[in-house]
């Protein structure tokens, strides 16, 4: 047999542990997100985007479990919709680097404004326009005796749906967010910014999450158009681990973030009032960065700085 299957949208509960607890941990970011109107900060709303798509994403891998269709046309749309969601948080993801990057460079968030209109536009056109493209190849086909949407492999040939919808994008955003996140940390070591971070590990927690998420998973892809084909245990194992990137991203923009500010502002009452204080933390703003320490910037207006991409 020469030719092997990877299914995109797995029916079994089994395969959907990990985006169950995704899903979750998305949700909870998002509703509290909501609450606490976190989205009049810029960085609250990239929280909100990242968390927002992961969440869809989920929704969308969860839903053939309530109804799963069996047409090509079918798979083909509910695969572009979920491709679309992965991508656009994959994008921001990568866009929390430049952030960064550019809040170590200028020391204020006001730059971070001006630069979030055209972290919409890269993110949206090339999310919806990668995605849709998947529509009107054999990307994703329906195989009716596994009653479920799969991507078909041929062992020996080039898989270039799979290298240029999957791979590459995944990649770029990767090998990007690395590249912004690093120059941070040469600003950081140079002394060049104020920021002050204890822990420099945490600069790459991002490229490490997409890393340890989507590695594993593209080496079987990878694998598989060679004809090797991984054990059940490792095509298990690594499809969760990737449907995991969810919960990391929450964890990592939404629950911790939170998490450390609750805690200082708890131990800042207590150290100001003399006596343990109940903490509201409705409609206060979160402003998450991966970092370990208090950063201190100014809101004070940059003079005549615009967005770079450098």
């Amino acid at each position: 047999m020469n030719e092997k299957f990877i299914i995109f949208l797995p029916t079994d509960w089994n395969s959907s542990i990990s985006i169950i607890i995704s899903g979750l941990a998305t949700f909870t970011v998002v509703v509290y997100g909501f609450y606490a109107k976190i989205s009049r900060d810029v960085l609250g709303k990239m929280v909100l985007a990242v968390n927002i798509a992961d969440l869809a994403f989920c929704l969308i891998m969860l839903s053939v479990h309530v109804y799963s269709g069996s047409t090509g046309f079918y798979c083909k749309a509910i695969q572009a919709m979920a491709h679309c969601s992965l991508l656009y948080s994959l994008f921001w993801g990568t866009f929390f680097g430049h952030a960064f990057y550019t809040l170590v460079k200028h020391q204020t968030t006001l730059v971070i404004e001006k630069s979030y209109r055209y972290y919409m536009a890269i993110s949206s056109v090339c999310s919806i326009g990668l995605s849709m493209a998947t529509f009107f190849t054999n990307y994703s086909e329906y195989d009716s005796h596994l009653d479920a949407c799969v991507h078909f492999v041929q062992f020996g040939e080039l898989d270039v749906t799979l290298i240029l919808f999957s791979q590459v994008p995944i990649t770029c955003v990767t090998v990007m967010g690395t590249y912004w996140y690093i120059r941070a940390a040469y600003l950081l070591n140079g002394n060049e910014g104020n920021l002050k971070v204890k822990n420099p590990l945490t600069l790459l927690v991002y490229p490490g999450i997409v890393i340890v998420c989507w590695l594993p998973v593209n080496l079987v892809s990878t694998l598989i158009g060679f004809g090797i084909t991984p054990s059940r245990f490792v095509d298990l194992f690594t499809k969760n681990l990737y449907e995991l990137q969810g919960f990391f991203d929450a964890v990592v923009y939404g629950i911790t973030p939170l998490m450390r500010k609750c805690s200082q502002r708890e131990r800042r009452a207590v150290e100001e009032a003399g006596y343990d204080q109940s903490l509201v933390v409705g409609g206060h703003n979160i402003t998450p960065m991966l970092t370990d320490g208090d950063a201190e910037f100014t809101d004070e207006e940059p003079k005549a700085v615009s967005p770079s991409f450098e």
